[in-house]
């Protein structure tokens, strides 16, 4: 990995779905991850109501051989903080096993639902 470790990653994937209750278990892909969580926040303008407002941008970069898929969650296991993924980056070279970029949503200002 390229990049400088700052927590480990648990990595969450739905199951199979029950046919009669309509949902599934919740499987351990990976634990113990090592991975680099980067926060990007950005000042805009709201152009309906002309108020700024931050978005925060949110990716974690995990070694390229870590089975991470979008609609993934991934687990901060130093805070528990839930990272559901968005899409994933990896750039091909050849030769070379590059570290994914998984842009993540970030609910630290979602209300409860």
């Amino acid at each position: 990995m390229t990049s400088q470790v700052n927590t480990a990653w648990t990595v969450l994937r739905d199951g199979p779905v029950d046919d009669y209750t309509g949902t599934g278990p919740e499987q351990t892909v990976a634990t113990g991850v090592p991975g680099e969580l980067i926060e990007h926040a950005q000042r805009i303008w709201d152009p309906s109501t002309g108020a700024p407002r931050t978005v925060r941008d949110i990716k974690i970069k995990v070694p390229g051989d870590v089975d991470v898929a979008a609609l993934d969650r991934l687990v901060d296991e130093a805070t528990g903080r839930i990272y559901p993924v968005r899409e994933i980056h990896q750039p091909r070279l050849s030769g070379w096993l590059v570290d994914k970029v998984c842009a993540c949503v970030d609910l630290s200002n979602q209300p409860p639902a």
